[in-house]
């Protein structure tokens, strides 16, 4: 095993390795033989406490839909039911 470490930190680097391994301990669990541990990440189950997602660690900022989305489809569907035509 230890000869494989070797291996992949000199062909892909320790930056690389440091940012897999970051990844690995920060990303949640989607599916799991112990349902306690779905949605948690192994850092999350090692400290007990949830952290933000694992790119906002980073400094990234997550990409979320927009809220005019919901309410533009809320409003088209209301319209409908009214009877207006759009």
């Amino acid at each position: 095993m230890s000869s494989m470490k070797f291996f992949l930190r000199r062909t892909l680097g320790n930056d690389y390795l440091d940012l897999l391994r970051f990844f690995l301990n920060h990303r949640t669990f989607l599916r799991s033989e112990h349902p306690e541990r779905e949605g948690k990440s192994p850092t999350q189950l090692l400290i007990g406490e949830s952290h933000p997602h694992w790119l906002e660690l980073l400094g990234f900022d997550l990409f979320r839909k927009p809220a005019i989305i919901a309410y533009t489809k809320s409003y088209c569907q209301n319209k409908l039911i009214i009877g207006e035509r759009l």
